[in-house]
Formats: C-alpha cells, sequence, structure tokens
C-alpha cells in the first residue's frame, strides 16, 4: 500500500509538471496570436513572430517528454505540433488569416491537454470515445442469465464425428 502512495505521488507531480507546462505554452500562443492579429505583416514584422512560434514549436518538442506518462494525450499533442508548424509557415509566407486559423488550433489542442490532465487519466479515457476510431462506443443491453454460464470449466468436447453430405454437383463439373 505504502509503494503504491508513492508511485501515485509521482504520477501527481508528473501531472502538475505537465500541467504547469502546458498552461504556460497556451498562454505564450495566445499571446503571439494576439500580436499576429494586431500586426501587419510585412518581411520585417514577421521575423520576431515567426522566431516566437519557432520557439513555442520547439517547447511542444520538449513537453511530448513531459507527457509521456499520459499517452491519451499524445495525439492532440502531436496536432498541436503539426499546427504550429503550419502557422510559421503561413507567419514565412505573410498569410495572416491561416496564420491565426492555425495558431488557434494550437490553442485548442493545448486547451484540450489541460483539460485531460485537471481530470486525471481515468478522466481522460472516458471523453474521448471515438477519438482514435471514429466510432463511438456502443451500450450493449445484453447481460447473460447467471444459469447461461458455465460455474466451471466451460464449452464442451468437440463432436467425435462429424457426417458430411455429398455434394450435390460433383466437382469438376460445370452447371453451364
Amino acid at each position: 500500500l505504502e509503494k503504491l502512495e508513492q508511485t501515485q505521488g509521482l504520477i501527481d507531480s508528473d501531472r502538475e509538471e505537465a500541467l504547469r507546462m502546458v498552461r504556460e505554452m497556451l498562454k505564450k500562443q495566445q499571446q503571439i496570436r494576439e500580436k499576429t492579429k494586431s500586426t501587419e505583416l510585412t518581411e520585417k514584422t514577421t521575423e520576431p513572430l515567426i522566431e516566437q512560434q519557432t520557439n513555442l514549436q520547439k517547447e511542444l518538442g520538449k513537453l511530448a517528454e513531459a507527457l509521456t506518462k499520459f499517452p491519451t494525450t499524445e495525439p492532440l499533442l502531436e496536432a498541436a505540433k503539426a499546427a504550429s508548424f503550419e502557422a510559421t509557415a503561413k507567419l514565412f509566407e505573410e498569410k495572416k488569416q491561416e496564420a491565426l486559423d492555425e495558431q488557434q488550433e494550437v490553442i485548442g489542442d493545448l486547451a484540450q491537454i489541460e483539460k485531460m490532465l485537471e481530470q486525471g487519466l481515468e478522466g481522460c479515457l472516458e471523453g474521448l470515445d471515438g477519438f482514435y476510431t471514429g466510432v463511438t462506443r456502443q451500450v450493449t443491453s445484453f447481460r447473460p442469465h447467471i444459469g447461461c454460464i458455465p460455474a466451471s470449466g466451460g464449452g464442451g468436447s468437440p463432436p467425435a464425428m462429424i457426417s458430411l453430405r455429398p455434394a450435390v454437383f460433383p466437382p469438376g463439373r460445370p452447371l453451364v
């Protein structure tokens, strides 16, 4: 029990550290997005924005290490990294609206990761029905009657002999 409590404490501290990092990056991305929104994109003005977005992208790579103990966050982190990369490219091309859209993607993905970490790993799995497969979990109403469940063992033995009927049309003879 002591080992379990110790392990739980380590996981909680890892979760807190990851949560701190996610919140910090979320705040930075929001600031970069606000600057992008209020800036007229020219070759001169995009340079610092590109640098900030690139730095955030590097930090997302470091965040991956902190989130290794929380594998359900991986798809969201990968999506955030991809969106950050695209945002950098759009800034470089001076495409303001597209850059803002990609930055909003990063914000959304980080916000979801934050929510998952706040809820704890147990809560993460419940909210992700269909996340990987696109198919939501179906609730079944089947409940076996207690008399249908064998008390020990299970199924009987296979039949000793299987009788096969001869085919109506022997093989090798076409109908046409």
